[in-house]
């Protein structure tokens, strides 16, 4: 009895000391920071990465060789975290301190609105999506002045029975390169999407205070992936698990993807068409079936 006693005991150690678990929270009003991004070094080298639940909780796994974390979040600083010097598993976030004007919503004004982008054009083929995965598709905007954002628009699917996250980014565009640039949304925006094979989403946006710049923006998704049986942790995993739509309705170099856990640059859609040939033919560039309605009134 007292063999098979110790036997238990150690098999449960080992166990318990498989993963490092962290939780994330905002240093001013000690919440939990839910949806963080957190990335893993090994010297100056990035080793993959993933995101932090709803409750700010992540894991890593003991096998995992880093030597550096670093924790993202829009509206925060970026905490970084030499391994041998992490002594507690609360992390503390600096929220930065955004100046923004004040959204009045009047339910009883009718607003004009219109829809741009590339959100109601034919499918031509889908793209596979695999957490940490970040696409986005420029928007033009034919009015050339600044315009309030009222929702933004994405045609996606999920092959999986449990819900699926992303975040929502706008960037400006480079003006030299033609790629994503700045960040121009000051807060995570995370949808959690229902289980379905098919979505249409549209996700009004009005209480950030979001503007369609004069020469127009990026809009774009960053894949969370799918949540766990029990639709509170995100599954670290980085195979296909989910797909964007696109279409081929403009030959203009809109459409550029990353993987968020790399060092790797933004890549246009150019490389994917040239991929794909044998099975798909493109009339134009492929790109992502997003699009942003605007207030213009």
């Amino acid at each position: 009895m007292v063999r098979k006693f110790l036997i238990t005991i150690t098999l449960h150690v080992g166990c318990i000391s498989f993963s490092q678990r962290f939780i994330a929270v905002d240093d001013s009003t000690h919440l939990p920071v839910p949806y963080v991004s957190y990335f893993l070094y090994n010297g100056k080298t990035i080793q993959g990465g993933g995101y932090s639940n709803e409750k700010g909780f992540f894991e890593i796994k003991r096998e995992k060789e880093y030597t550096k974390i670093v924790l993202s979040c829009i509206g925060y600083e970026n905490l970084e975290l030499v391994q041998n010097s992490i002594k507690y598993d609360t992390l503390l976030l600096k929220p930065v301190v955004y100046h923004l004007n004040e959204v009045v919503i009047d339910p009883k004004a009718k607003k004009e609105t219109a829809l741009l982008g590339n959100y109601t054009t034919k499918l031509k083929s889908l793209l596979g999506a695999a957490t940490g995965m970040e696409i986005c598709t420029f928007i033009e905007n034919p009015y050339h002045e600044p315009k309030p954002i009222q929702s933004v628009l994405f045609k996606i699917r999920n092959h999986s029975k449990n819900k699926v996250g992303f975040k929502i980014h706008l960037y400006e565009r480079d003006s030299l390169t033609g790629e994503p640039k700045r960040e121009l949304i000051t807060q995570d925006i995370v949808i959690i999407s229902e289980e379905s094979k098919k979505e249409k989403i549209e996700f009004n946006v009005r209480a950030y205070d979001l503007e369609l710049p004069a020469n127009g923006a990026f809009l774009g998704i960053e894949w969370l992936g799918n949540l766990d049986e029990e639709n509170n942790t995100f599954e670290n995993t980085l195979v296909g698990n989910g797909y964007i739509e696109l279409n081929d309705s403009s030959n203009a170099k809109n459409t550029f993807e990353r993987n968020r856990f790399s060092f790797y640059s933004w890549v246009s859609m150019e490389k994917f068409k040239k991929k794909v040939e044998d099975y798909v033919t493109y009339n134009n560039l492929p790109n992502a079936s997003f699009g942003i309605k605007i207030i213009t009134n």
